[in-house]
């Protein structure tokens, strides 16, 4: 079994970049007329919100975020429970600009997700990422461990 747990380190990295573009939008705001008001409103709602996610994964740092096993595949921010290898019908690296995903196609993607990941599935389809687009961002293991770790199970394409 293969797990990948929720990294303080990598957390607080991402928490205080966050904040960073945040006192950013602010200082931008402050700084003028209309535009940079609601240029620097912007900002700070984009940002805060980030860092609003990043304070929320960290209270379970430590934590398995991604667990691979002969039952399938959990990714706790994707679903309740382990996705079937069966029910996975193909696998694929994928990249947005330099981020890769491990994007997934599933057979009944709706039988594995939790109801608050619906919204992210439709748009995760549309832009070609199939059913679910799996990162290892803000964990302890690397982007490659994850797709050995997947490719003991099912082939991926690369």
């Amino acid at each position: 079994m293969w797990q990948a747990r929720v990294s303080l380190r990598r957390m607080l990295w991402r928490l205080l970049l966050a904040l960073g573009f945040v006192v950013l939008g602010v200082w931008i705001a402050m700084a003028g007329g209309a535009v940079e008001r609601l240029s620097g409103g912007v900002i700070v709602l984009m940002f805060g919100g980030f860092a609003a996610v990043m304070l929320a994964v960290l209270r379970r740092r430590g934590s398995v975020a991604i667990e691979v096993s002969p039952k399938g595949l959990w990714w706790r921010q994707w679903s309740d429970h382990p996705i079937a290898w069966a029910d996975v019908q193909r696998a694929e690296v994928r990249r947005q600009h330099r981020q890769r995903y491990l994007c997934l196609w599933l057979d009944t993607p709706a039988r594995w997700r939790s109801p608050a990941t619906a919204k992210g599935v439709a748009l995760s389809k549309r832009m070609g990422f199939g059913d679910v687009a799996l990162h290892a961002l803000g964990t302890d293991r690397t982007f490659d461990d994850l797709v050995d770790a997947v490719a003991t199970y099912i082939i991926v394409e690369r």
